[in-house]
């Protein structure tokens, strides 16, 4: 078998063996464990050995993916060295499993997704070739990564999404508002909102919003929003009159950086979908950070200001609502 020959039949080992280690990741995801996976291989192209993450399950702060299999291994072959083996996992281990690597003397680790807060092969660390070793490992990273940092990546959007309290919406009136006067935005931030109490007056004693809107996340307020109708909308060149306004969004300092704002900015879409085509809003020029938020989020830039406000000039963004579901997610 020439050079080019042996390199791709290796190569193909490599990742046949990945895949399997993939499979025992998610054997860890099912059990709420971060999916990790290693497989171990004899020289002679054997498995000898295999494990998934289960330090919670082993009640074990040391039962990585990579000692579970190695661990099984050793017991296999009733020895504490491994010499000849290679192991395989997922993530690139970390300083204490390249320790137990080293000491198990593994000829070779070939590892998926690169670490660079926690990894030891290379990604924060380089202890697999360290020069106060008495062995070295062998190491080939970057084998099926982006399979591997995907199958990481969905488990930790779906404990994120798990561990976020559900976000609704409540049409206020003065009987059910009390709580969200004490809504207070974060330092900075005030000098671009009005205060809760102050949004809450306008719409209760004067009429100005067609709605307000208090935003709940796990049952308590941490939000505000009003939903201005047309007719009491700015005036620029291209005003439309199906435009409803987005008045007044604030999420509690202590609610924010969780997708609070996301989360309610969709349910008020879908909420002016029923009646309107366009949902508008005014930013502070100074405001960068909302006006990046508000543009993520699909709002587009009219070309015209507001110089009304007290805070100096602001930016009119609009949404077309056409294009919302009744979800107030892009269809």
């Amino acid at each position: 078998m020439n050079d080019d020959a042996s390199s791709e039949a290796g190569a193909a080992a490599d990742e046949g063996f990945m895949a399997r280690a993939l499979a025992l990741a998610g054997r860890a995801a099912e059990a709420g464990e971060v999916p990790v996976g290693a497989v171990v291989v004899a020289g002679d192209g054997s498995v000898i050995g295999e494990g998934w993450n289960r330090p919670i399950a082993d009640h074990d702060p040391t039962a990585h993916a990579e000692i579970v299999a190695v661990r099984d291994a050793a017991r296999r072959r009733a020895a504490y060295r491994l010499p000849d083996a290679t192991l395989y996992v997922t993530l690139e281990p970390c300083p204490m499993c390249v320790g137990a690597l080293v000491h198990a003397r593994v000829r070779r680790v070939v590892f998926g997704a690169a670490d660079p807060k926690t990894g030891a092969c290379g990604g924060a660390l380089a202890l697999h070739g360290h020069a106060s070793h008495n062995h070295r490992l062998q190491v080939d990273g970057g084998v099926m990564a982006d399979a591997c940092g995907e199958r990481l990546q969905r488990f930790f959007r779906a404990r994120r999404a798990a561990s976020r309290p559900a976000v609704r919406l409540v049409r206020l009136t003065p009987e059910n508002a009390h709580g969200y006067e004490g809504v207070a935005v974060g330092e900075g931030q005030g000098a671009f909102v009005s205060d809760a109490p102050t949004l809450m007056r306008r719409h209760f004693r004067e009429g100005y919003a067609e709605a307000l809107y208090g935003i709940e996340a796990g049952g308590r307020p941490v939000g505000l929003m009003a939903l201005v109708p047309p007719v009491q909308g700015v005036d620029y060149p291209g005003r439309r009159g199906d435009e409803a306004w987005l008045e007044g969004l604030r999420i509690d300092r202590r609610h924010q950086g969780r997708g609070v704002a996301t989360r309610a900015l969709r349910g008020i879409v879908a909420i002016a979908a029923r009646r309107y085509r366009w949902l508008s809003l005014t930013v502070n020029l100074r405001n960068d950070k909302a006006e990046a938020a508000y543009r993520r989020f699909g709002f587009r830039d009219t070309g015209a200001l507001y110089h009304g406000g007290p805070a100096g000039p602001q930016r009119i963004l609009t949404l077309p609502l056409d294009t919302e579901d009744e979800n107030g997610e892009g269809t």
